[in-house]
């Protein structure tokens, strides 16, 4: 009898400790999924400068394509570098991106512009929309199996299906957007925190406005993309998701209305020359730049000649 009653004591106590330690990982997972689709106050800011001005300034297609991480980060618009006077980008970098050094930031751009997601995300596509009815029906099985086992393979099952049923449009859009809108917000985030000087932090984020122009006609468009690819990388099918979603789509209405951000900006204004600064950073901590890159886009493909040319003639390989 004693026997048993240690027996259930035991039992009993690790049955409280499981249940903890799932209320634990429960609560984890959800600060862990805050800060990475860093969420901040829904609130839509009004640009600081004048119509005029922000049409003139040279980096205006770069914080027109990122205005929404300014709403989200309650910065202005129009001012290129989102200050840190209260310690909110510092955290974000950290906290979201794993950086807390230029070296780290350098490192997560270069990365962004020659691979980010659109090229696993890609591969995901092609590998489902390859398939016959059947053929697809049998892998999506396979995938939603394999979701049970971790929550990356439940990712990668959530984007197949919603690729497979094209929601959103997924079978089309560009997950490309979502990469370099990312590039630009790096770099307003980053001289504002002090990890970027000026010139480097909007070179880098003007090749990536290049890109967005080069491959949008409107900003519609461009939204549109944008905010799937947002929604196809989270892929958790959850309230959560479904929320963050919700704000996105509020965010993105709030800056394409006819009296909105990017009124005052056509996506067709003109870029200033790109002189490839991040190559010399890249240099200078040691990393082999002219590892292979992704070259399926036509900017991509622009971006891996320029990189091949020699330091005065960069500017005018990307001048588009």
């Amino acid at each position: 009898m004693d026997r048993d009653i240690v027996i259930s004591v035991i039992f009993g106590a690790a049955l409280v400790m499981a249940l903890a330690g799932v209320w634990w990982l429960n609560r984890w997972y959800q600060r862990w999924e805050a800060r990475r689709t860093q969420e901040f106050p829904d609130v839509y800011v009004q640009t600081e400068l004048s119509t005029g001005q922000f049409a003139r300034d040279p980096e205006a297609v770069a914080m027109a394509a990122s205005a929404a991480y300014a709403v989200r980060f309650g910065r202005y618009a129009d001012e290129f570098a989102f200050t840190d006077v209260d310690g909110v980008i510092t955290r974000m970098l950290a906290s979201s991106w794993s950086i807390r050094s230029r070296e780290d930031l350098v490192l997560q751009l270069w990365s962004l512009l020659t691979w980010g997601h659109r090229a696993d995300f890609d591969a995901e596509r092609l590998g489902v929309l390859s398939l016959t009815g059947a053929e697809r029906t049998e892998y999506l099985k396979t995938l939603k199996r394999d979701g049970r086992r971790s929550l990356r393979n439940r990712e990668v099952w959530v984007r197949a299906r919603r690729i497979a049923e094209d929601e959103k449009g997924a079978e089309r859009v560009d997950f490309a957007a979502f990469d370099l809108v990312r590039v630009i917000m790096l770099c307003r985030a980053g001289e504002g925190a002090g990890l970027l000087p000026a010139d480097l932090a909007r070179d880098t984020a003007n090749i990536a406005a290049a890109a967005i122009q080069q491959t949008y006609r409107s900003w519609d468009a461009y939204t549109h993309d944008e905010l799937v690819g947002r929604w196809l990388w989270a892929a958790k099918d959850s309230a959560h998701e479904a929320e963050n979603l919700a704000q996105e789509e509020r965010t993105a209405a709030s800056i394409n209305v006819p009296e909105g951000i990017r009124t005052a900006v056509p996506i067709t204004m003109r870029v200033p020359d790109r002189s490839l600064l991040i190559l010399r950073e890249l240099e200078r901590i040691g990393v082999p730049w002219r590892a292979p890159m992704s070259t399926s886009r036509p900017w991509e493909r622009e971006l891996a000649a320029a990189v091949q040319q020699p330091p005065s003639a960069r500017a005018r390989q990307v001048d588009s």
